[in-house]
């Protein structure tokens, strides 16, 4: 075994510099940049006034390991890793992340050290080397740095394990692509279905129950309680990830609603980014922060709303009227007011058929 500071030596410090008002500064990388599938993303890549000397060192360079310092919460550990295969000296890193770089490219191939420490943190290696300060889990680097172990094998079978991997990781990327592509497909039947201005429109809060039970009056404070805030929501599959447990009297300010299966939680901070899931966990417990607006659907199916509250129409709505500058918020009663087609109940279970056999279908696409 090798440890880690002997192959790339100390992570390289990131540069934030400078507001960029006329576009015409250095892309900088950040943690939003990061997938978790370990790849970055070039979208919305932000670019930074550098007035610092000598960075020459840290423009990236192909093969370079980009590590998240800051970020992550008690879901998701800080820790991260992504490959950096794009351009030489093009782009720099930020002072959340650092830069682990091979030394000797002779002995370590430098993909190979990525998905070592790619595995080590999905198996959850790093929560040993947090700090944790008010709202961010900050990374030990030096230590994890330098006591971390890689096995020590040939160079030639470093890179067939690596080459195998991408192949590996190629056919994953494939699978989520016929997934997100059903997905759509969803969304599509939903406006060819409802979208076609025949079905009388009402406001959300005539097809939901309103009265949501305080979670401070239904539990006593040494009871138990599993909490959903925002960062328990998977945006892209619409589903709640998991839950944290705490006794009523240490819980967050903020866990206030008592939620039920199948009920619809809708984020009212950030709406742009689509914070929207559907209740799947049953059992006593389950309370959600205030922070959601909670839609619990009486007069409609639930599938039909969630569908309802999924499509671009509602979301440029929600934009349009967030208010806040550093905390873009909407309110409860944006959502409830929001106008959608209602038809006819059996309609409404149709559509929940096929959104039925599509999930069924996911699941054999997914394991094939």
């Amino acid at each position: 075994m090798a440890k880690l500071i002997e192959i790339t030596g100390k992570t390289l410090s990131g540069e934030w510099g400078f507001d960029d008002a006329e576009g015409i500064g250095i892309p900088v990388l950040r943690t939003t940049n990061f997938t978790n599938e370990g790849f970055v993303d070039y979208q919305n890549v932000v670019t930074r006034i550098i007035k610092k000397q000598n960075i020459s060192e840290k423009f990236l360079q192909s093969g370079d390991i980009i590590i998240e310092k800051s970020g992550g919460s008690d879901k998701q550990p800080v820790g991260r890793v992504v490959y950096y295969d794009g351009p030489d000296n093009t782009y720099l890193f930020n002072n959340f992340t650092g830069v682990l770089r091979v030394k000797d490219p002779s002995k370590w191939y430098s993909k190979y050290i990525f998905y070592a420490l790619f595995t080590n943190y999905w198996r959850g290696g790093t929560r040993r080397f947090e700090n944790k300060t008010t709202g961010l889990h900050n990374l030990k680097t030096d230590d994890y740095v330098g006591r971390f172990e890689i096995a020590e094998i040939p160079l030639d079978q470093q890179i067939c394990i690596c080459n195998t991997l991408d192949k590996i990781h190629l056919l994953i990327g494939s699978r989520k692509k016929q997934l997100t592509k059903m997905d759509d497909l969803i969304k599509a039947r939903f406006v060819e279905m409802f979208c076609d201005e025949k079905y009388e429109k009402k406001p959300i809060k005539e097809l939901v129950d309103r009265k949501i039970i305080s979670a401070r009056k239904k539990y006593s404070e040494n009871e138990r309680i599993n909490y959903i805030d925002i960062s328990s929501i998977d945006n892209k599959a619409n589903v709640i990830i998991g839950t944290t447990e705490y006794f009523m009297n240490k819980a967050p300010s903020r866990a206030q609603q008592c939620i039920e299966y199948g009920d619809i939680l809708i984020s009212t901070v950030r709406p742009n980014l689509r914070n929207i899931a559907q209740n799947t966990y049953s059992g006593k417990g389950l309370v959600a922060s205030s922070g959601f607006c909670v839609l619990r659907a009486t007069e409609c199916n639930a599938q039909f709303l969630l569908y309802a509250v999924l499509l671009d129409d509602f979301t440029n709505a929600m934009v349009s009227v967030t208010t806040g500058a550093n905390y873009p918020a909407i309110k409860n009663s944006d959502v409830l007011e929001y106008c959608i087609p209602v038809p006819p109940i059996e309609l409404q279970k149709e559509f929940e058929e096929f959104v039925e056999g599509n999930a069924k279908l996911k699941v054999s696409v997914s394991w094939i």
